[in-house]
């Protein structure tokens, strides 16, 4: 049933192939990948000593492969950008636009009176006093409010 849904499917919306967005994810860090997913099964079937070990040592290995593929694809893209500097400046843009990873997290929370805390101790201090007030509850008083709301 679920073969023939994706074949009609197929079949009228025509099939597009996926988009490969980690251009620096290769076959060298497919094949570390692999190798540790084998590792990790192996660990699961068996947990001996060892396959911990050849586990942990599969682990560094792929995330130094992959590691050192994203760098060095960084590194490609950083001095392709710097070479359209001055020369084309839409592609710099565009290139400068695809590196780009970083999105700041803004961290905000709206107090019972309606202002926003934007300041990590003073939103530490509202979360450690709400959970205070929360935890330190009398039990019949929780169990209460839990079918109030259920109603």
């Amino acid at each position: 049933m679920g073969n023939a849904i994706k074949r009609s499917a197929e079949e009228v919306l025509g099939h597009e192939p996926r988009i490969k967005r980690k251009s620096w994810f290769n076959e060298q860090c497919k094949e570390a990948v692999a190798d540790r997913d084998k590792a990790r099964l192996r660990v699961i079937q068996d947990p001996t000593e060892e396959n911990k070990r050849r586990l942990a040592i599969r682990q560094r290995e792929a995330k130094r492969i992959i590691k050192m593929n994203k760098r060095l694809w960084e590194k490609g893209k950083v001095k392709e950008i710097e070479d359209n500097r001055k020369s084309n400046t839409r592609i710099f843009f565009e290139k400068a636009n695809e590196v780009r990873s970083f999105k700041p997290r803004h961290t905000m929370i709206r107090m019972k009176d309606g202002t926003l805390l934007t300041e990590n101790d003073k939103i530490a201090k509202a979360f450690k006093n709400m959970f205070q007030t929360l935890l330190n509850q009398s039990r019949r008083d929780v169990v209460a409010e839990e079918y109030d709301s259920v109603e």
